[in-house]
């Protein structure tokens, strides 16, 4: 059980590094419109860039979601614990926010807050796993690391909205950024559907599995591009420099 578990934290690792590889660019800009006093444009780098976390992270996750039988046979020739890696994948969401917020909260000066918010997540896991695993198991265990790390992200939220004194995420951003990912899985279910044919006529092989995963991963990134550069996320001087 252990070792199947174990399955979801490279897939989530890798999610995760994809959304803040982007998302943390802007930092360094944080960090020099600080020094400079310069307060609008920390303000507007600084939603740009949970913006960009939040915009990969959330349809990574949603695609691993829709994708994860296929993706768990081709990495690792079985479907054993789809179903719980499915809840770790949700993981991707609040990793890259957190990550984001925690580098930002740094560049400004309040990286002794961030280590309180981790410790803080640590402990709540530690009471959700006690709480949660001798029912559910390895379910119980994702579910408190879907627990501890929500926890986190509110936390950091929280002292970040409070250190910049004004919203720092748009309802009409977030809106976008949903509806994205909810078509995109839509479009994946209908095409997780039809493999289920191919599945049957030819069998859930490994390479099979390998070209549903991956002509999927294809249709999503497709499907969510376009609804998201059609939606006015962002701006081209935005887009330029990301």
């Amino acid at each position: 059980l252990k070792g199947v578990y174990d399955r979801g934290q490279p897939l989530i690792q890798l999610g995760t590094v994809v959304a803040n590889a982007l998302s943390l660019s802007m930092v360094p800009l944080i960090s020099s419109y600080l020094s400079r006093g310069e307060l609008t444009e920390l303000h507007t780098k600084t939603k740009l860039a949970l913006r960009i976390s939040a915009s990969i992270g959330v349809p990574a996750a949603v695609g691993l979601i829709c994708l994860i039988n296929p993706v768990n046979r081709m990495l690792f020739t079985d479907s054993k614990g789809s179903g719980t890696l499915a809840i770790l994948a949700l993981s991707i969401v609040f990793t890259s926010l957190i990550i984001t917020k925690a580098a930002i909260l740094q560049s400004i000066g309040r990286a002794r807050v961030s280590i309180l918010i981790v410790t803080a997540g640590l402990v709540f896991k530690l009471i959700l796993n006690q709480a949660l695993i001798p029912h559910w198991q390895i379910v119980g265990a994702a579910w408190a690391t879907i627990g501890s790390f929500f926890i986190m992200s509110m936390l950091f939220y929280s002292v970040l909205r409070k250190v910049m004194k004004q919203p720092i995420v748009l309802l009409r951003d977030a809106g976008i950024i949903y509806l994205g990912a909810a078509l995109m899985s839509g479009i994946l279910y209908i095409y997780n559907k039809l493999f289920a044919f191919l599945y049957l006529t030819f069998g859930m092989g490994r390479m099979l599995s390998t070209i549903h995963t991956l002509t999927g991963v294809m249709i999503g990134v497709v499907i969510y591009g376009a609804f998201i550069l059609r939606s006015g996320l962002y701006t081209k001087e935005e887009l330029s420099l990301v």
